[in-house]
């Protein structure tokens, strides 16, 4: 029961989002619009204080961005091969393929899980494992999908722009914002403080709602088998291989290993359907998959959760 309670009232809130982008009650300028408060300010002020109040490790837990980033990279060379000697994929779209079997929703799912299952505690870890998440998959995927039209300079130039992008990101200011009131020992201000929980709490109904009526837009659109790949890839092989590094190899504590397994069965992010748009390869079955593995999640993250709590 206690899984209920935390699994329903997220995918309920997407599933709200959904039905109203789906009748047309909530058009695609209000998804926009809320993704601009989601993203520059609910989520940072979400990071801002949390990172700013919680006691931090006293030294970087190297292993435990080894076992997520490690088995991300694994992940996204299987799915990259599989595409482009199985399928008979380019190279441009083995790299989207890739892309698509190993990159989670950190965010708008990511968190509410992690928060509403282990609180500020788990929110630590996986705010860690989101600094540097759009970093790794942007620049593996540009360099590969720009190096199959010879094109270095765009390779070069497409990279410049995702650096500059990646700094001004608000995300990633929150979390050095944080992080740096936290190092630094200076507390935030009761007034702003009690102005930031306000804030907070509209992060996780807002960030839900729209992930639902921007799903609004994916059909279940052909070439099935090779979305049931990335599924496979994503939802089981993924979080597999990161269990077996966490508790296996590494022997991390519990609450670090259980976020870190947890997190790398979230859903498929809407970014890689971004991607596949943009090189224009792998376009149907990233948008199917992006669709089924949000559903599917359903039941992935609720054994998890059933796991580790």
């Amino acid at each position: 029961m206690l899984i209920a309670n935390i699994i329903f009232p997220i995918f309920a809130i997407a599933g709200l989002g959904y039905l109203f982008a789906y009748l047309g009650l909530f058009q695609q300028k209000h998804v926009q619009g809320l993704s601009q408060y989601v993203f520059y300010l609910a989520i940072p002020v979400l990071l801002i204080q949390t990172l700013s109040q919680i006691t931090l490790p006293d030294v970087i837990n190297w292993p435990f961005f080894a076992s997520y980033y490690l088995a991300l990279c694994v992940i996204y060379l299987i799915g990259f091969l599989i595409q482009r000697f199985v399928f008979g994929g380019s190279r441009k779209e083995s790299a989207i393929f890739g892309m698509g079997s190993s990159y989670s929703n950190l965010v708008l799912i990511g968190i509410p899980v992690i928060s509403a299952g282990f609180g500020d505690a788990g929110l630590v870890p996986h705010f860690l494992i989101i600094s540097i998440h759009s970093v790794v998959q942007f620049t593996i995927t540009t360099i590969l999908a720009e190096s199959d039209s010879g094109e270095s300079k765009s390779t070069v130039d497409f990279l410049k722009l995702s650096a500059e992008k990646l700094i001004k990101d608000p995300l990633i200011l929150a979390l050095i914002t944080g992080l740096s009131l936290n190092w630094l020992a200076i507390e935030i201000p009761e007034l702003i403080l009690s102005t930031f929980s306000l804030i907070r709490g509209s992060v996780l109904p807002a960030a839900l709602f729209m992930l639902g009526a921007s799903l609004a837009g994916f059909r279940i659109s052909g070439q099935l088998s090779q979305a049931v790949v990335i599924i496979g890839l994503k939802q089981i092989m993924q979080p597999l291989l990161v269990y077996l590094l966490v508790f296996q190899l590494f022997e991390l504590p519990q609450l670090w290993g259980a976020v870190a397994v947890i997190a790398s069965a979230m859903p498929i992010g809407v970014n890689v359907a971004v991607f596949a748009n943009k090189y224009d390869s792998a376009v149907a079955p990233i948008g199917t998959a992006v669709l089924l593995s949000t559903l599917m999640s359903i039941g992935t993250i609720s054994v998890l959760l059933n796991t580790f709590i």
